[in-house]
């Protein structure tokens, strides 16, 4: 592949990031439309659960993209990047974490604890980074990144 291992890297995570962010945007504009405009308050919590959300979602699609890649033809518009029973399993547990993250977001903003969502949208913003930088290293290994390129190509390692 030509250029540096982590700008190939950085490109795959930042689409993830962004489709997290355009859904969620989507999601803030119509429970903005009904419930009507947040507080300052809110806006803030709704921010801090927002960044915390992505984080974790792109931190865990980078490690299982490293750990358990899957051949993805990808040539028919309902073709998966993977298997459906791995994409429920993704799917299911990325649901619970961000599930239970906008739980206790929703404890922050009713309870007005502005200054608490922030610090815990910092823990979480750490613990991604953490799990990013690990896959980075992951992905600057030659073989580790011919594996999953291959895998993902179709081809056998």
């Amino acid at each position: 592949m030509p250029g540096p291992p982590r700008t190939l890297l950085a490109a795959r995570l930042l689409v993830v990031g962004e489709v997290c962010v355009a859904g969620a945007l989507v999601a803030l504009a119509a429970a903005a439309l009904r419930a009507g405009p947040p507080t300052r308050s809110e806006l803030v919590v709704v921010a801090a659960a927002l960044v915390a959300t992505t984080a974790q979602v792109v931190a865990r699609c980078a490690r299982w993209s490293v750990d358990r890649p899957y051949a993805a033809a990808l040539r028919d518009a309902r073709d998966q990047p993977a298997p459906p029973a791995a994409m429920a399993g993704y799917s299911a547990r990325l649901a619970v974490s961000t599930t239970a993250t906008g739980i206790l977001y929703t404890i922050f903003a009713h309870s007005g604890l502005t200054v608490t969502a922030v610090l815990v949208r910092c823990a979480f913003t750490l613990v991604a980074g953490r799990r990013l930088t690990v896959v980075a290293r992951l992905w600057t290994d030659h073989s580790t990144r011919t594996r999953v390129l291959s895998t993902v190509a179709g081809a056998r390692a």
